[in-house]
């Protein structure tokens, strides 16, 4: 599996890539895959970033299919339904106290992580200039 982003928290530790997201509860010995209300073809598994929110208990995944969220409580991947199209690939997700900003090829969006809604809203124009279309550069027009 092509890993593109790592999260260590304790003893878990979640992997995302081209294979989806996996997660080990025992220091990498072992590691699962997460997929219960995950796309179900390879091709939309295909996720580029995470984020952990502690908080609330929950990892947000940006993939080619749009943005999840996964329920540690109830163990289910969720759409998270944003911009014009509701699926625009999520190429980097940040968080900044209690947000959460969403990246895609042409847009910044953001939502508080304080609600369970997660209504994004644009917030910015983002210009890429690609050496590298996997790893894009940001500049971001506020």
């Amino acid at each position: 599996m092509a890993v593109r982003e790592t999260i260590v928290d304790g003893d878990n530790i979640y992997l995302a890539g081209r294979a989806g997201v996996w997660r080990s509860n025992d220091n990498g010995l072992n590691f699962f895959k997460i997929d219960a209300g995950f796309p179900s073809a390879s091709y939309d598994q295909d996720t580029f970033s995470l984020s952990l929110d502690k908080k609330y208990n929950r990892l947000f995944a940006g993939t080619r299919n749009g943005l999840y969220v996964y329920s540690f409580a109830t163990a289910q991947w969720q759409n998270i339904p944003f911009g014009a199209t509701n699926n625009e690939p999520v190429i980097d997700l940040l968080q900044i106290k209690n947000r959460l900003l969403l990246f895609t090829q042409q847009h910044c969006y953001s939502s508080s992580l304080e609600t369970q809604n997660h209504s994004f809203s644009l917030n910015h124009s983002v210009l890429t200039k690609r050496a590298d279309r996997n790893q894009p550069d940001y500049c971001i027009f506020f």
